[in-house]
């Protein structure tokens, strides 16, 4: 925990941040933007690893099925994280 004093330079810093380079200030302020790019990909591979489960249990190959359910939960793992991490930078950005 930054004691009075040290809270009251960083804000200080701050606004001579905002200040001087309003655009500067604003993107550190509001932290990197979801990648759509990575949303893109967890979706894919979640639709991959259920058509790859499908396709296991049609033509009765169990490595098909274990496969596609490790892509559909792994990404739907990372997808999960991924959320959890947001929410707790958006947490900490609060307060």
């Amino acid at each position: 925990m930054l004691s009075r004093d040290e809270r009251r330079r960083l804000r200080e810093i701050e606004d001579w941040f905002v200040s001087d380079d309003p655009a500067f200030a604003e993107r550190v302020a509001t932290g990197p933007m979801p990648s759509s790019t990575q949303q893109r990909f967890l979706r894919t591979l979640i639709a991959t690893g259920i058509v790859i489960v499908v396709f296991g249990i049609v033509l009765a190959v169990p490595a098909l099925v274990f496969l596609g359910l490790a892509c559909t939960l792994g990404g739907t793992a990372l997808s999960v994280l991924r959320r959890q991490d947001e929410s707790r930078d958006d947490h900490e950005r609060d307060q």
